[in-house]
């Protein structure tokens, strides 16, 4: 069980703080565990299903531990959590598709302005477009 322990995130941020309070050390695995968030939340393209929403509340929580430790995290981000894991915003995944399949027409036939615009949009929706070799994913702005 120690050995769970330190592998989890706060396990090993207790092991480096308690290494004469390394906060530049906790605050690197700080970064570390919102990079995996990140990823985690990005592998979905927009749909968090119960077992990532589990893990991600799990996250929350031990960013929280650890946040308050280190004296930060203390505002707005129950609100950020809750946009990662909710409700996107209030914003629609079948709307965001529909700009992103017209986005890429508008690319296929070399209308630049017209994509342009389409991607504004999307950013002004908080979303987020990422071109790559396997298309266009999307996550949102936080």
């Amino acid at each position: 069980m120690a050995g769970e322990q330190n592998d989890s995130f706060i396990g090993q941020f207790i092991h480096v703080m308690d290494d004469d309070l390394n906060t530049a050390g906790a605050i690197g695995l700080v970064f570390e565990n919102v990079r995996e968030i990140n990823k985690l939340l990005d592998s979905g393209n927009g749909t968090i299903d119960g077992k990532t929403r589990s893990r991600l509340e799990n996250d929350r929580h031990q960013l929280f531990l650890a946040g308050r430790v280190l004296g930060v995290l203390y505002e707005n981000a129950d609100e950020l959590f809750k946009q990662l894991g909710g409700d996107k915003k209030g914003v629609d995944s079948a709307e965001i598709e529909k700009m992103i399949q017209d986005r890429n027409e508008a690319r296929a036939a070399k209308d630049w302005a017209k994509a342009d615009e389409i991607r504004d949009r999307l950013k002004q929706m908080g979303i987020i477009l990422e071109d790559g070799p396997k298309g266009t994913t999307w996550r949102l702005d936080v």
